[in-house]
């Protein structure tokens, strides 16, 4: 049976994890490791090679990651996993340490679920939609956990946090049983910017969550945003095309509604 790591859920232990996450820069996140039983991540890891993927990206801003938030396409042990992720039990000790008492989870598992990033992928940096069409709730938490057994610095892949000037960036390494929580607004930039070096026959694995609110803090957002925003770290990091694109929907509102 899927369970987090019991030290997390000592009440002093959660205490101590929200004051990190409050006060973390460049915007409130964690970063724990051993969350879980580590034979449990390695059967997860285990069951990428065969999962069919339903998202595929190979664009300028996102390039070979694959997708799958198919509950039926979910092996057995992933399966077991999301579910465990959805479940009260640990939306109990999110909403402990992020401090959000109406943060609920995402039925539709919309663009999350098992994400799989193939040698020479990569996701630029950018801010994520904010606001769930269907279930009309703002988007709050994002939570990833990472798959990658025997990871090495020179696979790259790293996570990278950073505020809006994208400057000294936190760095996060994708190894196996670390899980990310942080707080995803219109100013919470992340992403996987460089293209990864993993082995042949290898990929960059994790099981990404997303979970929502009814309302949130002034400030945070600007408009209720349905799709991402990217944001180049430097000249040549993204085409200009996509850097026009980008400038004319913000300018013209197609990304957002009111």
């Amino acid at each position: 049976m899927i369970a987090l790591d019991a030290r997390f859920y000592a009440p002093t232990a959660q205490d101590e994890l929200r004051s990190r996450y409050l006060q973390a820069k460049p915007f409130q996140h964690l970063v724990l490791d051993d969350a879980f039983d580590l034979d449990t991540l390695r059967a997860v890891a285990a069951e990428y090679p065969a999962a069919r993927h339903n998202v595929k990206f190979m664009t300028s801003t996102s390039r070979l990651k694959f997708t799958c938030d198919d509950w039926e396409a979910f092996p057995p042990h992933t399966r077991e996993l999301v579910s465990f992720l959805n479940c009260g039990t640990f939306m109990k000790f999110l909403v402990a340490v992020t401090g959000i008492e109406e943060l609920t989870t995402d039925p539709y598992l919309f663009g999350g679920g098992m994400h799989e990033t193939f040698p020479g992928g990569f996701l630029k940096m950018h801010t994520d939609f904010n606001f769930h069409r269907t279930l009309k709730l703002d988007r709050r938490i994002n939570v990833l956990l990472f798959l990658n057994e025997g990871w090495r610095p020179e696979w790259k892949g790293e996570l990278l946090l950073a505020a809006r000037n994208l400057k000294d960036p936190v760095t996060v390494a994708p190894v196996i049983n670390r899980m990310v929580i942080f707080n995803t607004n219109d100013h919470s930039f992340h992403g996987q910017p460089d293209p990864n070096c993993f082995p042949d026959g290898n990929s960059r694995k994790s099981i990404a969550m997303y979970y929502y609110s009814p309302g949130r803090p002034a400030g945070e957002i600007g408009s209720r945003k349905y799709g991402t925003t990217w944001r180049a770290r430097k000249a040549g990091d993204l085409p200009w095309r996509d850097r026009l694109r980008e400038l004319r929907a913000r300018l013209l509102g197609h990304k957002r509604a009111k």
